[in-house]
């Protein structure tokens, strides 16, 4: 005859190192989740302090890699009496500056391409290298009206300076005539000037 009981799987007994295996595998499992939500937390400690507590300090920075102001000159109008007649009017003036670093590199590069000239004089290479500016300081001095020693002076105190100021107010015309000569590292700047002509 054949047993009709369901035969019940027999359980082994666990010897002491499965069981110590088993508890080691179960403590590492919740040690990798403790250390999966610490740096959870960690992170979102760290998203809380920069978006929250340190928001306006690094909006700054941001802001200021970003944003730039720049003040734009414009021609105020012409004010009118009740006759007509001007009572403030607006005139273009220029400003004539200097790039001081410009002009010293060019003129480094002229009185080294003279040398090689001396020694090569026939090297077209090095006639094409030489600067087609006026690198003449004291033409530029006469120019502007400034004393030439003083022009020498404010520039070889400022050699590595990108902006120096030469003179201020210049009319339109006289300006045109000084960048017409074509000096090494001058330009000008637009500004206006308000006059009042009635007293």
């Amino acid at each position: 005859m054949v047993d009709k009981r369901k035969k019940q799987p027999v359980r082994k007994k666990q010897s002491v190192t499965d069981k110590n295996a088993s508890n080691v595998y179960i403590n590492r499992f919740y040690i990798m989740w403790a250390v999966v939500l610490l740096c959870f937390v960690t992170l979102i400690c760290r998203a809380f302090y920069v978006q929250i507590i340190n928001k306006d300090f690094l909006q700054n920075k941001a802001n200021a890699n970003i944003l730039r102001t720049n003040t734009i000159k414009a021609m105020r109008g012409v004010i009118y009496d009740r006759n007509g007649i001007p009572l403030a009017i607006s005139t273009p003036i220029m400003k004539i500056v200097i790039d001081p670093r410009d002009y010293f590199d060019n003129k480094k590069l002229y009185d080294e391409t003279m040398l090689a000239l001396e020694k090569e004089p026939n090297s077209r290479k090095l006639k094409r290298q030489l600067p087609d500016k006026n690198l003449n300081l004291d033409e530029l001095a006469d120019a502007v009206g400034m004393d030439r020693a003083e022009l020498r002076k404010k520039m070889e105190e400022r050699p590595r300076s990108r902006y120096l100021i030469l003179k201020k107010e210049v009319p339109p015309q006289q300006a045109e005539l000084i960048m017409k000569r074509n000096f090494q590292g001058v330009y000008t700047e637009k500004n206006y000037k308000r006059y009042y002509p009635q007293p």
